[in-house]
C-alpha cells in the first residue's frame, strides 16, 4: 500500500484526506490502493481512527455498520422522510425533513447518553460507588436512561 506521497503535503490540508496531483489520500494511503484490498468499513475505521482495525476490530466495526443500515419503515425520521417524498417534494426535501424528525427520543440519543455517562463519571469514589450512583439516578420514576427504550 502507498503511503506517504513523495511530494510534500500542502500544510493547508487535514491529515484524514489530501490529494497530491492527481492522487488523492485518506490518513496518508492512496485511496487507488485502498480500492480493492481493504472493505469499506475498514476504509471508514481508517479515516475515523487514523490507522487500520485489527481482525476483532473489524468485525465488530462492520457488525454495527450492518445493524446501522436500516430501523425499518417506522422509525419516526423514515417515516416523516417517506411522508413528505410521496407528496411530490425533492429527494433533498425528503432527506431534509427526515433529519429534521431527529431528536432526543429519536436518532440523538447518543448525545445525551454521552453527557449522562460524562457525568457520571465525575461522581468519586470507585466505579462501583459510581455505579450505584447511577441506578440510584434512573431508578426514580421521572428519569430515564437516554437511548433505552427508545
Amino acid at each position: 500500500m502507498q503511503k506517504n506521497p513523495q511530494k510534500p503535503l500542502d500544510p493547508r490540508l487535514t491529515a484524514l484526506t489530501t490529494d497530491v496531483g492527481q492522487v488523492s489520500y485518506v490518513r496518508g494511503h492512496a485511496i487507488t490502493e485502498l480500492a480493492g484490498s481493504v472493505s469499506f468499513g475498514e476504509a471508514i475505521f481508517l479515516l475515523l481512527q487514523g490507522q487500520r482495525p485489527t481482525r476483532q476490530q473489524r468485525k465488530m466495526f462492520e457488525a454495527l455498520m450492518v445493524i446501522a443500515i436500516d430501523h425499518g419503515p417506522n422509525a419516526p425520521s423514515t417515516d416523516v422522510a417517506r411522508r413528505v417524498a410521496s407528496t411530490g417534494n425533492s429527494l433533498n426535501t425528503a432527506i431534509a425533513a427526515g433529519i429534521a424528525a431527529i431528536g432526543d427520543y429519536h436518532g440523538g440519543a447518543i448525545e445525551n447518553i454521552g453527557r449522562f455517562f460524562h457525568q457520571a463519571m465525575q461522581h468519586p469514589g470507585s466505579n462501583a460507588a459510581r455505579a450505584e450512583k447511577i441506578l440510584d439516578e434512573v431508578s426514580q420514576p421521572s428519569n430515564r436512561v437516554p437511548g433505552y427504550g427508545h
